[in-house]
């Protein structure tokens, strides 16, 4: 069982990591949705997007290859979250 004192730095980080993957997974199955959306969107993506070698600007459409891209980052980066959170709730 649980201890009933989980860090709330852990449970924080466990819930950062679902909405992550969550995230993650729709960008993955629908980029199309998501390839202009909002500015927020937009910069988020740019920003994983950048990590790949690219100068972008705002004015830059992504395609949808791009974003499935960014949705691989965001996914890779939630699950060493998850596992990050999961490990430091079961060493407590």
């Amino acid at each position: 069982m649980f201890s009933s004192h989980i860090n709330l730095g852990s449970l924080f980080l466990l819930v950062l990591a679902l909405i992550g993957i969550v995230w993650g997974v729709r960008l993955w199955t629908k980029p199309q949705r998501y390839n202009s959306k909002s500015l927020l969107h937009r910069q988020i993506y740019l920003w994983y997007v950048g990590w790949f070698g690219k100068t972008l600007d705002a004015t830059y459409q992504l395609d949808n290859r791009e974003v499935q891209k960014a949705a691989l980052v965001i996914t890779i980066l939630a699950v060493v979250t998850l596992v990050l959170a999961v490990l430091s709730i079961l060493l407590l």
